[in-house]
């Protein structure tokens, strides 16, 4: 299963935040190995949480690849992207991002959290509200913020189908040896794709995949789940 806080699923604070914001349906892409993951959120199932559906894989080679999978079912959707093994704070950071979106009008909004680890996250550039750049693990940088989660629409959703296309053919000699997220959001910079800045100033993370923050992810006081109730 996937990494664990306390007696918590990292996973589930992701979904409890996109109850929050009042997704409804949520694509949960995994290997066709990860039986035991729809296994257990089904045991754990809260009514709060969005509907869930599991995209089985074989395998991708990048986590862009992995985000692809879901694009039969949402090339015409609004998509929000969250990791599930990322813990956040706090919650309702999800549900700001989208009411910035809604307010402005970029293809991508990306939610900005503080970071002083610029050798293990990818760093953003910014002037204003809008995203200029993107650096992936720059190292020692005067940039102060990366980004945790994002949401976008049909043309971005568009736009990635289409690169991990060309990236796999023709122009696969100029692709990065590890394709992440922030290569494409930057690509989409360059072809006029507007990227939104969100920022959560008060907002903290760890990446539990890293083995260093799974030891940190120890001491995290997790927030209970949520009812429904909570939504107001």
């Amino acid at each position: 299963m996937a990494s664990e806080t306390g007696s918590r699923p990292v996973i589930e604070i992701l979904l409890d935040a996109m109850g929050w914001a009042g997704i409804d349906n949520t694509y949960v892409v995994l290997r066709d190995t990860k039986w035991d993951v729809p296994a257990t959120l089904l045991h754990r199932q809260r009514e709060a949480w969005p509907q869930l559906a599991y995209l089985m894989t074989p395998g991708t080679g990048s986590i862009p690849e992995t985000v692809d999978v879901a694009h039969p079912f949402v090339r015409d959707a609004d998509v929000v992207l969250g990791f599930p093994d990322v813990w956040f704070r706090p919650r309702p950071a999800l549900a700001g991002l989208l009411a910035a979106r809604a307010r402005a009008d970029h293809d991508v909004v990306l939610a900005l959290f503080p970071s002083e680890r610029p050798d293990k996250t990818d760093m953003v550039e910014v002037e204003g509200a809008l995203v200029t750049g993107l650096r992936t693990k720059p190292g020692p940088c005067d940039l102060t913020h990366t980004w945790i989660l994002a949401t976008w629409g049909p043309r971005f959703t568009s736009f990635l189908h289409g690169y991990l296309d060309a990236s796999s053919t023709h122009e696969a000699d100029e692709a990065p040896l590890e394709l992440q997220m922030s290569h494409v959001f930057e690509a989409a910079l360059t072809r006029g794709i507007s990227i939104g800045a969100h920022f959560v100033h008060d907002g903290h993370f760890i990446d539990i995949g890293t083995p260093d923050d799974m030891a940190r992810a120890s001491e995290i006081r997790v927030p209970e789940p949520l009812a429904k109730g909570d939504f107001g």
